[in-house]
């Protein structure tokens, strides 16, 4: 989806919405739209990507009405902050489900059970591919 669909999808007051930004043209690392992180009508959330990047410092970030995150990526640039901050913008948000190699570290997992944001992870192994499910 391109920044002015992305753009017009929440200024349409989305409440689904699912990115595949895989076959971009330039795949190497994707920073997601401003405007994504400020939709306060998205319930839920699914993006594929390569690499997805960490969520610039001056995004602001109101997810309120977020109750559920896909996240499938190939590689994840601060993958511990990344996921931080959207959980830290989403405060309904129920379940989180993250795709790929490498994506959580044991600092990250420590820091989110210490804030008591996750209750259980679950980590499933389906055709060769680890998925993580977080339940909050």
């Amino acid at each position: 989806m391109s920044e002015p669909g992305l753009t017009l999808a929440v200024s349409r007051k989305v409440r689904g919405l699912e990115i595949d930004l895989t076959a971009a043209r330039n795949p190497m690392i994707t920073t997601l739209s401003k405007s994504l992180y400020t939709c306060g009508t998205l319930t839920c959330l699914k993006v594929k990507a390569l690499v997805l990047d960490d969520i610039p410092e001056e995004y602001p970030i109101c997810l309120a009405s977020l109750r559920y995150l896909y996240l499938s990526v190939s590689s994840q640039v601060s993958a511990h902050m990344f996921i931080g901050k959207l959980t830290a913008g989403a405060p309904l948000l129920k379940k989180s489900i993250v795709r790929g190699d490498n994506v959580y570290n044991n600092q990250f997992l420590d820091y989110m059970a210490r804030k008591k944001l996750i209750e259980e992870l679950y980590t499933v192994l389906i055709r060769g591919k680890k998925y993580y499910a977080i339940c909050v």
